[in-house]
């Protein structure tokens, strides 16, 4: 995971209480997790150097906070939230991915995905059909996504452009599910940039590798 659903309310909640010390190394903690997807090891001397306890205050915040939100198990410390939230991400990559194929999503899902990425029941409520009149006007492209693809805003817009040429035009929300899809091409070491390209200049909906696109040129020839 490159980004991961952070909620500040609950976790000022859960956290308050904590010193300026244990509040960085559990954010420390947190992001090596997500990062990489496995529970922390158990091995005292390798945690500590993964998330840079260098003092004796740091190691006295690490261990503080690992008996108060960790779990610890034969395989290392486990966190509930976290295990909820990459399963939560796994699963919405391979629906926006299967979702994808099938040639696009359909209003009442994208009302669905407004809701798990923070909008209330009343704000997606209000989401138009995308078949209303000013629904190619409602566009805010999210911008941490845009620069962990290396996408650049005027690249979206052309996109949205061809978008709307061949009468597929994003609904509102839509951006951030085929910013998802292009966060699964570039795990496989795709470039979001040229999968966009690509299928701006195709006039496709749909993203391709654009290696696998280059392998059966070279073949042709």
């Amino acid at each position: 995971m490159i980004y991961y659903r952070r909620f500040p309310g609950d976790y000022l909640r859960d956290t308050l209480h904590l010193s300026a010390a244990e509040d960085g190394m559990y954010c420390r903690l947190l992001d090596v997790m997500y990062s990489s997807e496995k529970p922390l090891p158990l091995d005292r001397q390798l945690l500590y150097a993964t998330v840079r306890a260098n003092s004796e205050n740091d190691r006295q915040a690490v261990e503080s906070v690992l008996g108060q939100f960790f779990r610890e198990k034969k395989r290392g410390f486990f966190h509930k939230k976290v295990d909820k939230e990459i399963a939560h991400f796994n699963a919405k990559s391979e629906q926006y991915r299967v979702s994808g194929r099938k040639g696009g999503i359909k209003r009442q899902a994208i009302a669905k995905q407004s809701l798990e990425i923070g909008l209330s029941e009343s704000q997606a409520s209000q989401i138009p059909d995308p078949e209303s009149r000013g629904e190619a006007d409602r566009f805010s492209p999210n911008s941490t996504l845009m620069q962990e693809l290396g996408l650049s805003l005027s690249l979206v817009r052309q996109y949205k452009k061809m978008r709307e040429t061949i009468h597929r035009p994003l609904v509102p929300g839509g951006e951030d599910l085929i910013f998802t899809e292009l966060l699964e091409l570039q795990v496989q070491g795709e470039s979001p940039s040229e999968v966009m390209e690509q299928a701006i200049k195709t006039s496709s909906y749909t993203f391709r590798p654009v290696r696998k696109e280059k392998q059966n040129e070279i073949k042709c020839l």
